[in-house]
This record gives C-alpha cells, sequence and structure tokens, in this order.
C-alpha cells in the first residue's frame, strides 16, 4: 500500500493528507482549546454549575448521562423507523446532555 502524508498548518490544528492505494483521505487535528470543540463549555452558566457543591454536581451528572443514554436510544429507534428529523435531534440532546455532564466531571485527586 503507498501511503505518504503532507502536514500544513490550519486555523488551530494540523491537516494531513493520507494516501492510500485506492483513495486520498484528510485527516484534521482537533481544536486544542475545549471550548473551540464544545461551545456549551463556552456559557456562562457552565460556571455556575461547576460551582455547585459535590454532591449537587454528581447528581446532575448522573442525570444528564441518564439523559444522553436514552437520547441515544430514542434516536436509534427514529432512525430504525425512517424518520431522520427527529433522529438528529435525539442525537443533538444526546451530544448536548454529555458535554455539559463532562464539563461536571472533577477527576479524584
Amino acid at each position: 500500500m503507498l501511503q505518504s502524508t503532507i502536514t500544513c498548518p490550519i486555523g488551530t490544528g494540523n491537516r494531513s493528507t493520507i494516501w492510500t492505494d485506492r483513495h486520498m483521505v484528510d485527516v484534521i487535528d482537533p481544536p486544542a482549546r475545549a471550548e473551540t470543540r464544545s461551545p456549551v463549555l463556552a456559557l456562562p452558566a457552565i460556571d455556575a454549575l461547576r460551582a455547585l457543591d459535590s454532591a449537587a454536581q454528581a447528581a446532575l451528572r448522573l442525570v444528564l448521562l441518564d439523559l444522553q443514554q436514552d437520547a441515544r436510544r430514542r434516536a436509534e429507534k427514529s432512525w430504525r423507523t425512517h424518520k431522520p428529523p427527529l433522529a438528529a435531534w435525539w442525537l443533538a440532546v444526546g451530544v448536548y446532555a454529555g458535554h455539559i455532564a463532562r464539563s461536571l466531571y472533577r477527576p479524584r485527586r
């Protein structure tokens, strides 16, 4: 398999073009800043959620992760029943719930 990589800076990440024996694949590194990857993290309300005590954050995080799992199930069901707009909406709900839940995560020290 023939493979070569060309790297050039674009924006905040690097763009690599990989040639294989059949096609070309563009790979772009994700941005370094969390607020760029997840616009939810730039909202002022996220700081208020982070100011809550640990027990409240843990409870909210569990609710959001449950919402994420439920939204993913509903999206899959909507897709199987040929309702793509509803499936896209549920997927977005799941993504936002996951982003907010991860913003509340505090690793143990």
